[in-house]
């Protein structure tokens, strides 16, 4: 039970806003309903509801529910699909007030930014001509939040996820504590793609790109993803485009569709190493604004729910791989949800202990994001997690904010960082109080 009275007083005293269940007004938006999230396959109705305004707000709150041995969670946008940010009866700690460029050294071109922020405010700084490396397709979605579970992006076949490239951070661990850190430190490299286990990341230090939001782009067409595949290989190893977004559709196969192309105006001339590439079908297009699409909001209005699974695959054997995992989509009865398809995005070797990616020269990730009505979600939740379970039986890696499998599969994909990650949970967070159930029952 949360003590209410005693909680009260405390926030009283330091200023720290809380909300409690009754204060709880249900929205369609599960950014602004704390007992949904993206996904809405799950509703969790919170004890409290505790908004620090900064480090030391945040500092107190985990301080604070320690002595008192209450259960949390760490929320940024919300944007998790498995329930993730939710918690019944626990505390949500919601860090969306810890927003704002805090620093940013133009020559250099690195940027220093707090972890509420959404990757769009990021964007809207660094205009006309910065971008972050490797951007969302949701860019609604925190900077802290995707860095904690990945972070994948549309050049992620160049420069690997969002974590890939962060040159330092702030943790305040569950004890209270904060800490400056940088490659060198553990804390840093399992606090990445850790999934909020040793804490909230409160400020991010990272490089941008000299970039427009300008694209050249060129649409490709593949009868299969082994065919996608081959090419996704080039494109990534010679640096054929600097942007790729791609789908799988499940109809005369696989057939794969994508759009490629260069930061710039104008039409993209023969690339180098263009001629190596064996597309089905391609066509140039004329110049595309990718911060027109970045700022349409798709979650405003949501009004699906989204069971998603992502996992991603080492390759050359992922191929093989793939055919049984979609034995079992054919199975779960989610393909009639799926007719955008499925996002697919071809990653190189990940250094980061946590990351979501086997540790292969090359991997693939598929994003299976059904749009399902909300009386329909609860029958494909459960077939859903076959699917999560057999991509970890078959070699592959989770992405964890999908609805997630048994927790000793989710276990099995991390090998013997986990021994590791878990002895650092214990130092910091001995009662399993932060983001429970992923290291502890």
């Amino acid at each position: 039970m949360i003590p209410r009275t005693e909680l009260s007083a405390w926030a009283d005293r330091t200023g720290i806003a809380v909300r409690w269940p009754d204060e709880l007004v249900g929205a369609p938006d599960f950014r602004t309903d704390l007992r949904i999230d993206f996904g809405r396959c799950f509703v969790r109705t919170p004890g409290v509801v505790i908004t620090p305004g900064d480090e030391a707000e945040v500092a107190a709150a985990l301080r604070e529910l320690r002595a008192r041995k209450i259960r949390y969670v760490l929320r940024g946008s919300g944007h998790s699909s498995g329930g993730q940010a939710l918690i019944e009866g626990g505390a949500v700690i919601d860090l969306g007030r810890l927003t704002g460029v805090v620093a940013d050294d133009a020559s250099s071109g690195v940027v220093r930014v707090r972890a509420g922020t959404y990757w769009l405010d990021l964007v809207e700084h660094l205009l006309p001509d910065r971008r972050p490396v490797a951007l969302t397709t949701n860019a609604f979605s925190s900077v802290g939040g995707t860095l904690a579970v990945g972070g994948f992006g549309d050049t992620s076949h160049i420069y690997g996820l969002q974590t890939a490239s962060v040159n330092a951070l702030t943790l305040i661990t569950p004890d209270g504590e904060r800490h400056e850190l940088g490659p060198d430190d553990e804390l840093f490299r399992y606090a990445l793609a850790g999934r909020g286990q040793l804490g909230a990341i409160t400020e991010v230090t990272m490089p941008t790109l000299r970039a427009r939001y300008t694209l050249a782009v060129r649409r490709l067409e593949w009868k299969a993803i082994g065919h996608f595949v081959r090419d996704a290989v080039m494109m990534s190893a010679l640096r054929i485009y600097d942007f790729a977004r791609v789908r799988v559709f499940w109809r005369e196969g696989n057939a794969v569709e994508g759009i490629c192309g260069r930061f710039g105006d104008g039409a993209l001339v023969p690339e180098p190493g263009f001629e190596l590439l064996q597309p089905a079908e391609w066509t140039d297009l004329a110049t595309a604004d990718l911060l027109e699409h970045l700022r349409a909001d798709g979650n405003s209005g949501w009004g699906y729910a989204c069971p998603a699974v992502e996992l991603v695959l080492p390759l050359p054997a992922g191929l093989d791989a793939w055919n049984r995992i979609n034995e079992e989509i054919h199975r779960s009865g989610i393909l009639p949800y799926m007719r955008h398809g499925a996002a697919l995005a071809l990653v190189p070797r990940q250094a980061l202990p946590l990351v979501p990616v086997p540790d292969a020269a090359y991997n693939l990730m598929i994003a299976l994001r059904p749009m399902v009505p909300l009386a329909e979600v609860e029958a494909l939740v459960e077939p859903v997690r076959r699917i999560a379970a057999r991509a970890i039986d078959v070699g592959g890696r989770l992405y964890l904010m999908s609805v997630e499998p048994d927790r000793e599969r989710v276990r099995a994909q991390f090998g013997d960082a986990w021994t590791r990650w878990a002895a650092l949970k214990q130092t910091v967070d001995p009662d399993g109080l932060c983001n429970p159930g992923l290291l502890v029952p």
